[in-house]
Order: C-alpha cells, then sequence, then structure tokens
C-alpha cells in the first residue's frame, strides 16, 4: 500500500558517481534520479539511453556562499531539457542548504526561480 501521489526520486550528492550500477538502480521502484551537476557535470549524459520519468538536476552549488551564474545555469537546464524531453525536470541545489547562513540559503532559492 502507498500514496499514489508519492514520488522517489534517487539523489547522488558529492558527485558521487553511480554510473556503474546505473542498471541496478533504473530496475528500481523510482520515479527519478537526481544529478549534482556542480560536482559530476558529466552526469547530465548518464541517463539519455533510458531516462526515468524525472530528472532533477542540482543546478547551484549548496555548499558555498557564492551565488552562482545565473546565465551558466541556464544553459545546463536547457541542455536537460533537450536530452530528456519526454520527462520531468525538477531544479534543485545541488545539496542541502543547512550549513550556509540564512540570507546566502534564501538568495540561491530564489535564483531557481529566475531558471524558470
Amino acid at each position: 500500500r502507498g500514496v499514489d501521489s508519492t514520488q522517489v526520486v534517487l539523489g547522488s550528492f558529492y558527485g558521487t558517481p553511480f554510473r556503474e550500477n546505473l542498471g541496478a538502480i533504473q530496475r528500481c521502484k523510482i520515479n527519478g534520479l537526481s544529478l549534482d551537476l556542480i560536482n559530476n557535470p558529466e552526469s547530465i549524459d548518464w541517463l539519455t539511453g533510458n531516462p526515468p520519468k524525472i530528472v532533477q538536476v542540482g543546478i547551484f552549488d549548496a555548499r558555498t556562499t557564492a551565488l552562482d551564474d545565473i546565465e551558466s545555469a541556464r544553459a545546463k537546464v536547457r541542455k536537460v531539457r533537450d536530452l530528456y524531453p519526454n520527462s520531468q525536470v525538477w531544479l534543485s541545489l545541488n545539496n542541502s542548504l543547512e550549513f550556509l547562513p540564512r540570507d546566502r540559503a534564501i538568495k540561491k532559492m530564489s535564483r531557481l526561480k529566475e531558471l524558470l
């Protein structure tokens, strides 16, 4: 039993490469995969053969107070949408914001809206 609206997305943080286990991962009952495009930018191409329903991309760096370049992020988002036209694309930071100062965390989250 479960809730019909539940979505399970498996994440890869700190650039952890899961490419070698991708076949096994895709056989799991998950709805999507989350890619860390900050620490592992080449992961953007890993799912092209069998993309999941949801592709979540860590597009901004949550481990630094510096604000990420919005044009660079837009280019990554365009590439993800081009590579996975039949997948939902979820934008996120590449990690938790818990260690950033509150004002920086809010600014980073606000910048995600600029990519929509």
